[in-house]
């Protein structure tokens, strides 16, 4: 739990994480949020451990980089077309 209150300041996808769920739990969302990180950071060391492989972190913006709205559009795009539709795309007016 330290660790997790610890996390919550820095600029790393935990901090960023930590603070997407604090949000999202609200005003006393702390606690909640805190628990939530600890047990993400014990996922996080069991696969270290377990793995034997380096921890890369995805940086603070990783949460943001993911709702882009173009990437979020091409990998739409991309998934039906999977499903076999055939479209044009065009703003909306």
């Amino acid at each position: 739990m330290e660790s997790a209150w610890a996390v919550s300041l820095t600029k790393t996808r935990l901090g960023a994480r930590f603070r997407r769920l604090h949000r999202r739990f609200g005003k006393a969302g702390g606690k909640k949020a805190a628990v939530a990180i600890a047990h993400t950071i014990l996922v996080i060391v069991w696969h270290v451990l377990h793995d034997q492989i380096e921890y890369t972190d995805l940086g603070a913006d990783y949460y943001t980089e993911r709702d882009n709205p173009d990437i979020q559009k091409a990998r739409l795009v991309r998934q039906l077309k999977e499903l076999g539709y055939d479209f044009e795309i065009s703003p909306a007016a």
